[in-house]
């Protein structure tokens, strides 16, 4: 009996149900990604998107108790991931981003800051609470922006009350975008 007693103790058997709210503070914390062909250029070691990549996962891996996001965006924009506190599906998803991601090839930022602007007043728990958690669009990217709608979407992030951070990545002198055949060889 006291076996049985000690097994059951261990299972540590649970009834009925008590639902909890729990207030987390914290930043939002959307990255905006160029993804654009441009990003494959080697002038920095591997590549500008692989240290992009990097810098998004040291950042990531920082954070306590943020939600995250990621917009990828080359000439089109997509939201790869709302507002989330799930910090190692961001890590996952990071190594799986690139150019074969967007419809379009191009460089076009107003879109992609319009739609992390969208998506951070979508995710807002409780809009009359907005300045709870602070929010912010960190656009990592080598700075070409083709259509020249930036300043719009700055508009739009500076309308949801987000800060902006740019991070450049790439050389002054900048390289030639490498294209590979199915085994990965350089032509």
């Amino acid at each position: 009996l006291v076996m049985v007693f000690g097994v059951l103790g261990l299972a540590r058997p649970q009834w009925g149900q008590k639902e909890e709210t729990v207030r987390v503070t914290g930043l939002d914390i959307f990255f905006v990604l160029d993804v654009s062909n441009s990003m494959n250029v080697e002038d920095i070691a591997p590549s500008r998107l692989k240290k992009a990549q990097h810098v998004i996962r040291s950042i990531v891996e920082r954070l306590k108790g943020d939600r995250v996001g990621v917009v990828l965006f080359a000439g089109s924009a997509n939201l790869v991931s709302p507002l989330t506190t799930d910090h190692s599906y961001v890590l996952e998803l990071l190594p799986t981003l690139g150019p074969e991601m967007v419809a379009t090839q191009g460089t076009d930022i107003g879109s992609a800051l319009e739609l992390a602007a969208s998506a951070i007043e979508r995710g807002a728990v409780d809009p009359s609470k907005a300045d709870q958690a602070s929010k912010v669009v960190i656009l990592v990217s080598d700075g070409e922006d083709l259509e020249q709608s930036a300043l719009i979407g700055g508009d739009a992030i500076k309308k949801v009350g987000a800060k902006f951070i740019a991070l450049g990545v790439g050389t002054e002198k900048g390289g030639p975008i490498p294209v590979r055949d199915e085994r990965g060889a350089l032509t």
